[in-house]
């Protein structure tokens, strides 16, 4: 008999009155107690094959058996794989860190030695305040890739002409008379504001974002970090966008000091995601998502919300139980996202709707894109930025969803509070 763990064991010793036919798989193998854990469910074709036709089980065994090893296999490769992917990002991660530092320690070093301003160092003028007599520097602008600075600013200093022409065609390069409007101001149109849907014309596509013309002064970035909820690559970006294209923008932050725009789609996607997978669906449904997106902004603090639309990350003051009014943005499925505020999507799963269950007919029927819902915050994924939302929580009796929504939300804070009173106990 072999005792190799994932093989086929089978008996053929009729003298002790065991079914001749019988097979088994090894399961697990303990030395230390002498023990073999055998077992025939992975045998089986179909769940309770051998309660209905063991004969037939180990019939089609060896077949069974091979498939179900080939399976472990898999499943030890994926396994080890992600475990290498892992260190692997992890080295880089930590490699890309000590050349910063040596690149900072070098250029420390340096200037100690020559007491001087580096003879080769150029910057690009930001902004120029007459009135206060300043002017704002910068050389993130003259970086071909991102972190180029710390890692080699010589390589940049040499390159700095063609970067600076490159960043001028994105920013300066629009219609002819906004570019004599801009040459004569130099500010950003002081009627433009925070929120405001626009559209526009890609004029320049760098790796680390798309530079838009909106009419409104000086070209607005794109960042790529705020074009989709999903993870967008500098490839994904370059597929996206292309010189000419006309496009829709949310406008995030204005920066008067330094004469910057920034921009967002991210904001305008009915679903995350949306935008890498079909950007011109997101620009036609953009007037009814910018519309819904700002009705779901809070405007206690406008600091705070700003800066919320500027980092693209999930709120840090959200809470786990707490409860929020949200906006339905969009149904999709099983599930309905929610606008919460913040920029925050969250996700209410049909199965956190109602402790009664919730068909797709009913679902379709119980919500709206548009309405004005309450939902309780489920979960909240940091790693992902994903929050989890919940009403099913928010019942009194069960079903109440099913039955009364509008009366679930009326009476969301007295529910809300019984339910964090007998959880957080």
């Amino acid at each position: 008999m072999q005792k190799h763990q994932g093989y086929l064991v089978s008996h053929k010793d009729k003298a002790d009155g065991l079914d001749p036919d019988l097979k088994v798989m090894v399961l697990a193998i303990d030395n230390d107690r002498q023990r073999i854990s055998l077992g025939t469910k992975s045998l089986e074709g179909n769940p309770g094959a051998i309660l209905e036709n063991p004969q037939l089980v180990y019939a089609n065994a060896e077949e069974k058996a091979a498939t179900f090893r080939a399976g472990v296999l898999k499943a030890e490769a994926r396994k080890r794989i992600k475990a290498e992917l892992r260190a692997e990002a992890e080295a880089r991660k930590r490699i890309k860190a000590e050349l910063r530092a040596e690149a900072e320690a070098r250029k420390q070093e340096r200037m100690k030695a020559s007491g001087v301003v580096d003879p080769n160092l150029k910057v690009m003028v930001l902004a120029i305040d007459n009135d206060r007599q300043r002017i704002s520097l910068g050389t993130k602008s003259l970086e071909g890739n991102p972190g180029a600075m710390l890692e080699n600013p010589q390589l940049v200093y040499e390159k700095a002409e063609e970067a600076a022409a490159t960043f001028r065609a994105g920013v300066l390069e629009a219609d002819p008379r906004e570019q004599e409007r801009m040459k004569a101001s130099g500010v950003v149109d002081p009627n433009l504001k925070v929120h405001e849907l626009r559209s526009g014309l890609v004029r320049s596509v760098q790796t680390y974002g798309v530079f838009v013309d909106i009419g409104a002064g000086p070209s607005g970035l794109l960042h790529i970090s705020q074009i989709s909820s999903d993870w967008t690559s500098e490839e994904c970006l370059q597929t996206l966008f292309s010189v000419g294209d006309k496009i829709k923008v949310m406008v995030l932050a204005i920066d008067t000091d330094l004469q910057h725009i920034s921009l967002g789609t991210k904001s305008l996607e009915f679903i995350p995601g949306a935008m890498l997978e079909n950007p011109q669906l997101v620009y036609e449904k953009a007037e009814g998502t910018a519309a819904t997106f700002r009705a779901g902004v809070p405007e206690a603090d406008p600091r705070e919300q700003e800066r919320m639309k500027a980092s693209g990350v999930v709120d840090p003051n959200l809470k786990v139980h707490e409860l929020r009014s949200g906006v339905v943005q969009d149904i999709q499925g099983g599930s309905v996202w929610v606008h919460i505020g913040a920029g925050v999507i969250g996700m209410l799963q049909k199965t956190q709707i109602s402790t009664k269950r919730v068909t797709l007919e009913c679902l379709k029927k119980m919500f709206s894109v548009g309405d004005v819902i309450k939902v309780m915050i489920h979960k909240i994924d940091t790693d992902r930025q994903h929050i989890f939302l919940s009403t099913k929580s928010l019942e009194k009796k069960p079903g109440d969803m099913v039955k009364n929504p509008q009366l679930v939300y009326e009476k969301a804070e007295e529910t809300a509070a019984a339910f964090r009173a007998k959880v957080e106990v």
